[in-house]
This record gives C-alpha cells, structure tokens and sequence, in this order.
C-alpha cells in the first residue's frame, strides 16, 4: 500500500481483517468491563455489590483505556478505508452498501442473496423495536416512575439505590433544625468533632443530653464515609487530607471539585474562594 500498487482483493486486505478480529473482541471486553464498572462504582445493574468502590479502580481504567484505543482503532480502519478507495480510485464504503466490487478478471463472480439481506434487516429492525420496547416498559415499571408533565418532557424515574441503615432518633435531631444529611457524606471524625462541640453549632446549641448525643453519634460513624456506603461517601473520603476534619459537606475537596462549574450565585458564597481552600488542602 505504501508503495501505490497494493493488491486489489475482493474481501478486506490483511490489515482490515485483522482489525475485523480485533474490534468485536474489544467491543466485548469494554461491554463486560464496562458492566463491571457499572456495578462497582455505581453500585447498579447486573454486577451491583461484585466489587467495592476502591477494588474496582482498576477495572474502571482498564474500561476507558479499552474504550479509546476501541475508538483509536475505529479511526485507524476508517482511514484505512479512505486510503484504499484513493490508490485503487474505487469507493469502497459504497461497494459496502451496494455488494459490488471491482475485482481482477479471473475472480470467481459471487452470487447476490437478497434473501439473507431481507432476514437481516428483519433481525435488526426486530431488535431495535424490542429494545426501545423493553426499556419503555422497564421504566414504567420502576419505583417512583414520574409520568411527563408536558408533551416536551421525558418521563422521570426516581434514582433508587441501595437501601441504607437509616435511625429514627437520628432523623428527628438532626431533621428538626435543618434537611437531613446522611452520615455517609462525612467521616467519622467530622461526626465526632460536631458532637463534642455541639454547644457551638454554627452558632447554635443543640442541647442534646448525653445517652441521645452517645445515641446520635454511634449511629452517624457507625455509618460516616469511612465506610464507604455509597461512591459519594468513597469519593469525599478519598478527597480530604488525614490531617483535615471538614465541619461542612460543601468544603470537601471532592464537593468542591465537583460542583466547581456552578455558578456561585447558585450557591450563595465565593466558590472562587473555596477553590483556593480546595487547591491548598490538595498541596
């Protein structure tokens, strides 16, 4: 090919079919890693609860280095295409659709089977129908399926996760001032270090006697992010320096990085200010 007189071939030349092997054997391997990941770093679908958060790691980059050289490799086979159909001055992506070829003289001349191509177009468009069908109605099947409130809205399905420990008392203290914070979203020495100091609350004092405090706190890191409950409660503990001991959720650094995009008039304080806490607590 490098030279201009490659052979003309009826089927893909050497280097297509070998690229032909290649891409269903990565398409399989990004499927299952990618199932895999689903299910450690998500914590849903078919693998949910195979792998915790940190086992699960290296799969998941595995999974997106597969994923481009998948893509790399598209590109090259493309490319490849193009080239071929210039130095042979023949369009090979149309013989694809068409069935015909320029081939040399003495190539045996291959039969046309319009029966095969009418079962695969029945196969294909039987699939998709029943995709589109069985995800429909997987929807409408879902705990805390929303119907659309206009014509212009899809249908909204209730994000149901794994179920977590959840206490009463817990709930009623915590939820009596303010929205209810799972415990899972700080650790436990932040849990800790809010309990000792509850005479100063953000400026408030809970009051809370002693069996509800011990109560209170046993449940929250019996349950903090230390744990790793959920891949939100992974991702924050991860983020914040052993040295650290956030009071607040939003002044994590993973909190902090990840919603660093939003406008801080959305928020109501200085993200730019936050980002340079961020940027100091990961020097």
């Amino acid at each position: 090919m490098a030279s201009g007189r490659a052979l003309r071939r009826v089927g893909h030349n050497p280097t297509g079919s070998l690229a032909i092997y290649i891409l269903p054997t990565l398409a399989t391997v990004v499927g299952i890693t990618g199932v895999l990941t689903l299910g450690g770093d998500e914590q849903q679908g078919l693998a949910a609860g195979w792998f915790s958060f940190s086992q699960i790691k290296l799969v998941k980059q595995s999974h997106e280095a597969l994923a481009v050289l998948m893509l790399l490799l598209v590109f090259c086979h493309l490319t490849g295409v193009v080239v071929e159909s210039v130095l042979h001055k023949e369009n090979l992506a149309r013989s694809m659709l068409t069935g015909i070829k320029l081939a040399d003289a003495d190539t045996p001349a291959a039969r046309p089977h319009a029966g095969v191509a009418l079962l695969l177009l029945l196969i294909t468009g039987l699939a998709g129908w029943w995709f589109y069908y069985a995800i429909d109605r997987q929807l409408d099947g879902q705990p805390g399926h929303v119907e659309s409130v206009t014509d212009n809205e899809e249908p909204r399905v209730k994000f149901v996760g794994r179920q977590l420990p959840d206490n009463a008392q817990w709930r009623d203290e915590c939820g009596s001032c303010h929205a209810v914070f799972y415990s899972a979203l700080l650790p436990a020495r932040s849990w800790q270090k809010i309990m000792a100091e509850q005479d100063q609350h953000f400026g408030t004092d809970l009051g809370l006697d002693a069996a509800t405090s011990t109560a209170v706190l046993a449940f929250m890191t019996a349950n903090s992010a230390d744990q790793h409950n959920t891949e939100a409660a992974f991702k924050i503990e991860q983020s914040i320096p052993r040295n650290a001991t956030p009071l607040r959720i939003t002044e994590t650094p993973y909190w902090l990085h990840k919603h660093q995009e939003i406008p801080a008039a959305e928020w109501g304080f200085d993200t730019g200010e936050k980002q340079e806490e961020l940027r100091g607590l990961l020097q």
